[in-house]
């Protein structure tokens, strides 16, 4: 069966974000998912976020701690050993919701950037839309490769990856803080 959709519906909605202490802001195009998608993608987000697996190990570190039969270089060393799966679990748990959120953006706009050249020069790059980038050997390879370059940058910042986070959320599952501070 043919997928119907309203005509005037637009495929993404456009955010500006903008950071603390940062004057320029950029605009991001996210995909809008009708209310019967939503339910999936909420339920896919909410499974990322569950730790199970980190629950349980510390819980385990409790135990280690508490057991007076190891001797002290026994329970360092299960202790290293557990805080190191610890990690693990938390890096593919954050791998996991930056490939969500990459995977909701759509495109990037008015992206202030700048590099230093060969000479050690300040470029200032201003990228005006993701979807018409060209071809930059130095920044990133091919056109389609600028959005996934941006992405990296932008959640690797202290100033704006919060913002960003919380910006794609809200939009992608349809939520907002604020709603549910109303509702309270």
């Amino acid at each position: 069966m043919t997928k119907l959709f309203i005509k005037a519906q637009k495929p993404s909605v456009e955010k500006v974000i903008t950071a603390k202490g940062v004057k320029d802001n950029v605009t991001v195009g996210i995909k809008v998912y009708s209310n019967s998608e939503i339910d999936t993608i909420r339920k896919n987000f909410q499974s990322m976020l569950e730790n199970i697996k980190v629950s349980r190990l510390l819980r385990e570190v409790e135990l280690v701690k508490e057991d007076n039969d190891l001797s002290i270089s026994e329970t360092e060393s299960k202790l290293e050993e557990l805080y190191s799966l610890i990690d693990v679990y938390q890096e593919e748990q954050k791998d996991k919701l930056h490939a969500f959120y990459r995977e909701h953006v759509l495109y990037l706009k008015n992206a202030s950037l700048a590099y230093e050249d060969d000479l050690g020069k300040r470029v200032d790059v201003l990228v005006t839309d993701t979807k018409e980038a060209k071809d930059n050997e130095s920044l990133w390879e091919k056109p389609e490769k600028c959005l996934p370059v941006l992405l990296d940058i932008f959640f690797d910042s202290p100033y704006y990856r919060d913002s960003f986070i919380t910006v794609i959320t809200e939009t992608i599952l349809n939520y907002s803080d604020k709603e549910a501070e109303r509702k309270n």
